[in-house]
């Protein structure tokens, strides 16, 4: 099931892997995607700063990756667009997407924060 509240989760996805009543799960994976989510943007930000095409494919495909295993398909999406704009050095749209991710990400983290049980916090 999406939520209705936050289209950017598929928490339907991170149900199947662990368990449809696994609330502390669920957010444990989140926590943990944030995390690294976190480190990651951060490197690709600076790579399009820089204008460094082979770093921004490389950490955009990363992201993308970690985007897909939390189920937060519209963020991978944009990371998929990053990761092939980088190859034509758009850097305009790469700037663009990269503001596009982060407000993606932002609300991420917002839903977790607002949702998370107790034990899991951020």
């Amino acid at each position: 099931m999406k939520n209705q509240e936050n289209p950017q989760l598929d928490l339907s996805y991170l149900a199947s892997i662990v368990g449809q009543d696994n609330t502390e799960g669920i957010f444990s994976l989140l926590k943990i995607f944030i995390e690294d989510f976190t480190e990651i943007s951060e490197q690709l930000g600076q790579a399009v700063m820089e204008k460094n095409p082979d770093t921004v494919k490389r950490q955009a495909h990363a992201a993308k990756g970690a985007a897909m295993s939390a189920g937060a398909g519209g963020l991978a999406e944009l990371l998929k667009k990053m990761e092939a704009e980088s190859l034509l050095g758009s850097w305009e749209d790469l700037e663009d997407l990269m503001v596009r991710v982060k407000a993606e990400f932002s609300a991420v983290i917002t839903y977790y924060r607002e949702n998370a049980p107790e034990s899991c916090p951020l």
